[in-house]
């Protein structure tokens, strides 16, 4: 796993800082700051701290809540729902003086599917089941990302031979 990563995420991500906490707990030195060229790339800042010239780049690029209806009784009442939690990411190692970023991970996406019961009269409790539901998925898919990076063969050292 990288252990310098910038993160550049969709706006207000839902997953950003329950992935942001499990990275800094496996030594990844987390980026937040970087500007973004003409072509809207991140470019790494020249760190004073760090002498890479090198940097992974975690991009989030669309993440999705959705919600359908799985049954229904006589009456037409729903009876129960699918949650489906969809994140899509990408990695690459990108260098500074160097036009082409080196991709480490392309488009992957993570797709996550809970079922939930619902009952009218208690729509309350089955509105938090959701929301915590939702919360599950989100750090399932959270796992899931930091095990597929965790799976790539990257060192500071070979970032720097670039």
């Amino acid at each position: 796993m990288p252990s310098d990563l910038i993160q550049d995420s969709v706006p207000n991500s839902l997953i950003l800082p329950k992935l942001k906490r499990m990275l800094i707990k496996n030594d990844v030195n987390v980026i937040d700051k970087f500007d973004v060229a003409a072509n809207n790339q991140p470019i790494k800042i020249t760190d004073p701290t760090s002498e890479q010239t090198a940097v992974a780049v975690l991009q989030l690029l669309n993440e999705n809540f959705s919600r359908r209806q799985l049954s229904s009784g006589s009456s037409t009442l729903i009876k129960e729902y699918e949650l489906n939690y969809a994140i899509t990411f990408t990695l690459y190692k990108q260098s500074l003086g160097k036009q082409n970023n080196d991709t480490l991970l392309a488009n992957q996406t993570i797709n996550i599917t809970r079922e939930q019961t619902f009952d009218e009269a208690q729509v309350l409790a089955k509105t938090t089941e959701q929301q915590k539901l939702q919360q599950e998925m989100i750090r399932d898919a959270a796992r899931q990302i930091l095990r597929r990076l965790q799976s790539i063969q990257y060192t500071n050292t070979n970032a720097n031979n670039i």
